[in-house]
């Protein structure tokens, strides 16, 4: 996990933990992100470059 996180950091990217609770959630909001904004998103080079190291790792 520290390579990650090192990575992250040059990155400009940070790990935070949800503060809030799953049932808490907007259902709507949910919906809208998934298939709206997660398909932009993980189609972004930062995306992929994770997704591939995180592959690595495994």
């Amino acid at each position: 996990m520290r390579g990650v996180s090192k990575l992250m950091h040059r990155m400009d990217l940070s790990y935070t933990k949800p503060t809030y609770t799953l049932a808490a959630a907007d259902e709507e909001k949910q919906r809208l992100f998934v298939e709206s904004t997660f398909p932009r998103l993980k189609n972004t080079r930062t995306a992929k470059l994770i997704i591939y190291c995180l592959k690595m790792r495994a």
